[in-house]
């Protein structure tokens, strides 16, 4: 009976962890944003310090943490050192809390993992829309303005786009990527049908050009890959989550999402990608002082600040890494993502139910063109998701090794 409770009590603390991972917009502000999962993983370090211990680097985990390190060293040069030191700050405080969320998944079997994403899924898309729901009607469906926020509602010149829990509607499609693409590669439950529906209907009501330009792109490869009896299923499924979300957007809110989406995407001709492209140019000017090794770490604002007077952000991973890292930071993050990718499809290989990790790598990198995520604590959650699926393999690998060693006795 105790050993029954101790495991319940592991899963629910282990469920909440990644739960808290969902909430970063309920945070403290001291300067920097103390996030939930912050707070758990320091609070948990302290209680597990006796049994913590750390698994051995995959490849591409080697890679991650070499271009994070030489990532921070930019700082030491850079011109504004007080904004590198916010970041570096910030890049410590996740790795720690993805060596403590690799610790505890390595404590629960994958059927568990999946389990609790599937339903962390639903609590957070219901939520979500839940908000927005909310926000809507606070607004008397009165849709003019732009950039104001109300719960999870925010307009964009005169778009209700949905933002859910979280304060950006980019970045709540990349938080329900691994929602969605599990829910999408496991439609063997009404649950993961009901999820795999929410997240395609919240993610509709963001509005979001490049994102939803990754979940589209995701999509094509899992109807590539999936097992031929499947692809029509597939296909079934996401036609009617696509119609399904068009007439709750209509039917309740008055909402024409497939026109606000085309409207979007025209406008991209004239907003150069809601200012994306202008924003890019100054990264590009700014890099070629210092082609080789950037410009330092989290100092394209101060720089773009007082070359121009505008206060932005690249709003790209990519750009990011070239433009602080240089050359040599680029490289070292487009390597890390590559051996990522090359991994996730040899996993497949071996184990065909992670197949949706590797449409969220293929997604991501799409996304990441226009959304920076060079610290974003669910892109970390996503590298220990992967860790832990490899982790399984070896463990059956080694098993299967003493298994032959023992027939041959």
């Amino acid at each position: 009976m105790a050993i029954v409770l101790n495991m319940n009590y592991k899963k629910i603390v282990i469920f909440v962890t990644l739960l808290s991972f969902y909430f970063s917009n309920f945070n403290i502000n001291v300067g920097f944003a103390i996030k939930p999962f912050m707070i758990i993983c320091f609070t948990l370090f302290i209680f597990l310090f006796n049994r913590f211990e750390i698994h051995k680097l995959n490849k591409f985990e080697l890679i991650f943490i070499i271009f994070y390190g030489y990532f921070i060293s930019t700082g030491l040069f850079a011109k504004y050192s007080y904004a590198s030191l916010r970041l570096i700050g910030g890049i410590l405080i996740v790795f720690f809390s993805y060596f403590i969320l690799r610790f505890l998944l390595s404590k629960i079997s994958i059927s568990e993992i999946e389990n609790m994403l599937s339903q962390i899924g639903i609590v957070f898309n219901v939520l979500s829309l839940l908000f927005y729901f909310i926000g809507i009607v606070k607004l008397g469906f009165n849709f003019s303005g732009n950039g104001i926020k109300l719960w999870g509602v925010m307009l964009d010149r005169q778009f209700p786009r949905l933002i859910g829990i979280l304060n950006d509607p980019n970045i709540f499609v990349y938080f329900n990527l691994i929602f969605f693409f599990y829910y999408l590669t496991n439609l063997n439950s009404k649950r993961n049908v009901f999820g795999f529906f929410l997240t395609s209907v919240t993610i509709l009501l963001t509005v979001s050009r490049g994102a939803i330009l990754g979940v589209v792109i995701g999509t094509l490869t899992s109807i590539f890959i999936s097992r031929k009896r499947e692809v029509l299923r597939l296909t079934f499924f996401v036609s009617i989550a696509i119609i399904v979300g068009v007439i709750i957007a209509d039917k309740f809110i008055n909402l024409d999402i497939i026109g606000l989406i085309q409207d979007r995407i025209n406008a991209f001709k004239t907003d150069g990608g809601s200012g994306r492209i202008t924003l890019w140019s100054y990264g590009i000017e700014f890099y070629l002082n210092n082609p080789l090794f950037g410009i330092g770490i989290f100092n394209f604002r101060p720089y773009l600040f007082d070359y121009t007077g505008i206060d932005g952000y690249l709003h790209s991973t990519f750009m990011d890494a070239l433009v602080e890292g240089g050359l040599i930071g680029l490289s070292l993050f487009l390597l890390a993502n590559l051996i990522l990718i090359i991994n996730l499809y040899r996993l497949v290989k071996l184990n065909y139910r992670a197949r949706y990790l590797l449409l969220i790598a293929i997604a991501s990198l799409v996304i990441m063109n226009s959304l920076s995520l060079i610290i974003n604590e669910v892109y970390f959650l996503f590298l220990a998701i992967c860790w832990r699926y490899q982790l399984e393999v070896c463990k059956n690998k080694k098993l299967l090794g003493t298994v032959i060693k023992g027939d041959r006795k």
